[in-house]
């Protein structure tokens, strides 16, 4: 089964949260030894935002749905244009009359 990817693109603006995995061992003489942890470290979580009209918002949360925070699938990062394999385990709706924003939280996953 392939990999599905999200069409749309969010606005600019969103945040990028990464913090490595790493292991540190504390020394009784106050020297500390810090390694990485596992064979991908660095995966990062985004909060971004969405802006769509009614229609676009309908299909994308439906998307979302049908991917229920476990199934990973790829959207493409504003910043670079790059391809990223995520989850979405939380996202929310602010619905006006013109347009709907959707907030969401976009795990990285290998």
């Amino acid at each position: 089964m392939a990999i599905k990817t999200l069409p749309w693109c969010p606005m600019p603006g969103y945040t990028v949260e990464s913090e490595p995995r790493r292991k540190v061992n504390q020394f009784g003489d106050g020297y500390s030894q810090r390694m990485v942890d596992g064979l991908n470290p660095l995966l990062r979580k985004f909060s971004l935002t969405y802006k769509l009209n009614h229609k676009s918002a309908v299909e994308f949360d439906r998307f979302l749905t049908s991917h229920s925070g476990v199934t990973a699938f790829f959207f493409r990062e504003y910043e670079n244009g790059e391809l990223i394999k995520a989850v979405c385990p939380k996202w929310s709706k602010t619905v006006t009359k013109r347009h709907t924003e959707i907030s969401c939280t976009f795990e990285e996953v290998v």
